[in-house]
Parts: structure tokens; sequence; C-alpha cells
């Protein structure tokens, strides 16, 4: 080996020894705590994370720009009156934002409100309709249909509206409200029908509500009121008698019931004639003669006059039952009694009954008296104020 050679192998083994030296110390450096980490130089280029970041921003910002076109539009359609447009767009928002939509909701029931109050109920049946058809159970809107309906005097269609709301409501106070507005449309339908008279029409209503309410008592109690004004007294009694167990309506139902014990007997009631303090009232004898008398409670025989009594005597043949003792102003007389076949006042009669036949010149708008004979067989009372004769079994 030359001399040269010699000395490039011995600087080739120093300059490796060296390196090999540096890279053990580095590695010793880098290794204590708190030595900073060589700084790498990035490409200037976005990262994943920060443009998903961006792609979502851009996306909530276009579903944002979209819901609020949508509910500008529903508005839109509803102002121009295009409800069925305006519910499916309503339809579609609601599905991807529900506060969106309950804001055109809202806007939506004041308007409706509003148009009520107007009594613009044309309108107001329009969007029911077409908000209705998409959303059958909802609250609000069927609320305002059923107060659409008693406006229209469709109560009992109003009603039955009422009746579903209660049953799809689970708040306690929605339900006492409902039911409140039934009973207080109710009331005010056969109110007025009252007031017309119209006794018919309130049996009819009452019929209707008692289906939904059998056991209400101010449907049975103005359903019984009616049927007496019809004269159908045995409906009436049968509605009312149940009503006499239950305390709160007991002095109701005993009222109308004396009031159908009172048109009973004024129907079967006989018109007096008031003459002075006395009363005239008209029958027939032998159900062919009529003969007009003057009530007696202290008379114990019905007298006839001697007049009237020739008058009948030629086509009738009353029984001669003798002669009687009679006291009278001008003092005591004989005076026969004559048994006829029958006395009758309206329905009510008396066979074989005795008349006493006196003279009697002073009667001259009236054949005699009524005693006792006959009045006695019935219960009878004189209803003065309205000037009847009311005769019972």
């Amino acid at each position: 080996m030359s001399r040269f050679s010699a000395l490039l192998l011995v600087l080739l083994t120093c300059s490796l020894s060296f390196n090999v030296y540096l890279y053990f110390v580095m590695a010793i450096v880098q290794a204590l705590p708190g030595t900073a980490q060589p700084i790498v130089a990035q490409p200037a280029s976005t990262s994943k994370s920060s443009l998903t970041g961006k792609v979502v921003d851009d996306e909530q910002s276009s579903q944002a720009e979209y819901q609020s076109v949508s509910a500008k539009q529903a508005n839109t359609l509803f102002d121009q009156l295009l409800f069925e447009q305006a519910v499916a767009i309503y339809e579609e928002l609601l599905l991807v934002n529900e506060q969106a939509a309950i804001g055109v909701k809202r806007r939506w029931h004041e308007l409706v409100q509003q148009w009520f109050k107007d009594k613009d109920y044309q309108t107001v049946e329009a969007f029911n309709a077409a908000f209705l058809l998409n959303y059958p159970y909802d609250l609000t809107f069927l609320a305002i249909k059923a107060e659409t309906l008693a406006a229209t005097d469709n109560t009992i269609e109003s009603i039955n509206i009422y009746h579903s709301l209660v049953s799809y409501t689970f708040d306690i106070r929605q339900e006492e409200y409902f039911g409140a507005r039934i009973h207080h449309l109710a009331s005010e339908q056969m109110s007025t029908f009252k007031k017309s008279l119209s006794w018919q029409a309130i049996v009819d209503f009452a019929e209707e509500v008692l289906l939904v309410e059998a056991d209400y008592p101010p449907y049975i109690l103005a359903q019984a009121e009616a049927y007496i004004y019809l004269g159908d007294f045995d409906s009436a009694e049968r509605l009312l008698e149940p009503m006499l167990d239950i305390s709160f309506y007991r002095e109701q139902a005993q009222s109308l019931l004396a009031q159908i014990h009172k048109t009973k007997l004024q129907q079967t009631a006989v018109k007096l004639q008031p003459i002075g303090e006395h009363y005239l009232v008209s029958g027939l004898i032998n159900e062919t003669s009529d003969i007009k008398l003057m009530i007696d409670t202290g008379a114990s025989l019905s007298v006839l006059t001697r007049a009237r009594f020739d008058e009948i005597e030629n086509w009738t043949s009353p029984l001669y039952m003798g002669d009687t003792l009679l006291n009278t102003a001008g003092g005591q007389i004989n005076a026969p009694i004559y048994q006829f076949e029958r006395y009758q006042i309206n329905d009510f009669y008396v066979d074989k009954i005795s008349f006493v036949i006196i003279d009697l010149d002073n009667m001259t708008d009236y054949h005699g008296l009524l005693g006792m004979n006959f009045l006695k067989q019935f219960k009878f009372e004189i209803d003065q104020q309205n000037n009847l004769l009311i005769l019972s079994p």
C-alpha cells in the first residue's frame, strides 16, 4: 500500500466515527425532558375537518333559507285564500322545522279568529275544510269549526264536534271547558225554542243531545216540560219520576209534576159563568136537554124550576118520587121530587138523580140549583181565579 492510500483510509475512518458520535449525541438530547421538538413545515392545504365544518355550515344555511322561504310561501298562499296549497306547504315545513310550522299555524289561527269575529263564516269554513282534511283531530281548528256551526244555527253539529273534542283531549281543564260549551249551547237553543213555543222542536232537540248524555237532568227536564205543553202527560211523568231521586233537581221535577196535575184538572174542568158571588154551570138532563144551574153547596138536593120542568116533561118521562117539605124565604112548601135517568156535566154524570120541582119566578138566567146530591159523587173544586169547576172521580 502506498503512503497516499494509507492516508485516505485514515481520513475516511475518522469521518465515519464523527458521524456516529453526532447521531448518538442528538438521540440523547431529544430524549431529555423539556427539549423542543423540531418544527416540520406542513403544506399550505385545508385540513379534512375544516372542510367538513364548512360543508355543514353551508347546508344549515341553505336549509334555514329553504325553511324561511317555505314559511313565507305558506303564508302567502294563505293570504290569497289558496288554503289547500298553503296546507300542503305547511305539512312539508312541519316535517323539517316544527317551530317554524308552529309560527305559521299561530298566525293562521289569529287571522281565522278575526274572520270569525267579522262573521266571515264562509272563509272560516273554507279554511277549516282544507286544514282539517289533513289534520282531522286538531283541537284548535275543530273548536273554531264548532263555534262557526253554532253561529250559523247548526247547534247539533256544533255540540257533536265538542263531544269529539272531549274525547280527543287529555287536559282536564280543556275537557271541562268543552263540556261547559256543550251545555251552554244546548241551553241557549232550547231557550230559543221555548220563547217561540216550539215544544216539538224541544222534544226533538233533547232527543238528539240525550243520545250522547243520556242521563243529563237539564235535558230531561226540558223535554218533560215540552211534553206537558204538547199534552203528552204520560211521557212527561215517565221522565220526571226518576228526577225525584236526585236532590238537586227534585224541586223542579215536583213543580212540573204539579203542573201536569193542574193541567189535567183544567182539561176536565168546566167553565163557569160568574153571576154575583155565585156561579152557573151548564149540563144535560137525559143527555138531551140543556139545563143551566147555579152551584149551591148548601142544598142537599138539586132544584129545577117548574117552568123548565114543564118544557121537558112532554118528551121525557121522569119518575115521580113523592113530595118533600121545603123551607123557603116565604115559608114552608110541599114540592114534588122527580128522578131523571141522568144529569151530566161534560164527562161527569150521575144516573138516577132527583130534582125538586118548585116555582121560582125570579130565576130568569138559569133553571135551578145544583146541589150536593150531584157534587158529592165527585171530588170537586171551584177555581175562582179562572172561573172553573174542577171535577175528578
